[in-house]
């Protein structure tokens, strides 16, 4: 599937842009009734966000007021593994509409920035423009897990008498702040 996702920032949220990244996983349905089950699994999501600033860090947005000459481009992606745990409440007859709602536990396993750092340098007569590209990695800059609540509209439509095709649209919600603030983020 594709994933459209974004960050929400006190600070500077114009800085902040969304990111489409790519998601795949295996579900399991435990049928309780005719028309309720409990949804779970194993799903990989590529979350993320593009920040555009005149700063220097490529994962969050650090005012710079003594270079207002510098600009900075970076493509952050949070890969992650999660495990929801869903309701799923069905109904129509031929096409099945789902409504899911439940919570989810995700472990960070890869995360990292790439973009280019340009900076601009008067000389008087003349400036030199210099161009930085980047790909770093991000590990310590995040939490290794997130949590939140994630509600689900999925429409089922029989394609063979033993298997449905399918399109969901799904909205996550995270509870926790996934930035590090520890000293050895806080450097990187």
């Amino acid at each position: 599937g594709v994933n459209i996702s974004k960050v929400k920032s006190s600070i500077d949220k114009s800085s902040y842009k969304a990111s489409v990244g790519f998601s795949s996983g295996v579900s399991i349905k435990y049928q309780m009734a005719k028309n309720v089950a409990v949804v779970t699994g194993t799903w990989y999501n590529r979350k993320g966000y593009n920040l555009e600033n005149n700063g220097y860090q490529p994962a969050v947005f650090i005012l710079n007021d003594e270079n207002q000459d510098r600009s900075l481009i970076s493509d952050v992606q949070l890969d992650y593994l999660s495990i929801p745990l869903l309701m799923d409440f069905s109904f129509g007859k031929k096409i099945i509409n789902h409504i899911q709602l439940g919570a989810y536990y995700s472990l960070l396993q890869n995360a990292f920035a790439e973009g280019v750092r340009t900076n601009k340098s008067d000389y008087g007569q003349g400036y030199q423009i210099s161009k930085q590209y980047f790909n770093e990695s991000l590990d310590l800059c995040f939490d290794n897990s997130d949590i939140g609540f994630i509600a689900e509209y999925k429409i089922d439509v029989p394609v063979f008498e033993w298997a449905n095709a399918f399109i969901s649209i799904n909205q996550s919600i995270g509870l926790k702040n996934i930035l590090n603030n520890s000293d050895d983020a806080k450097s990187k």
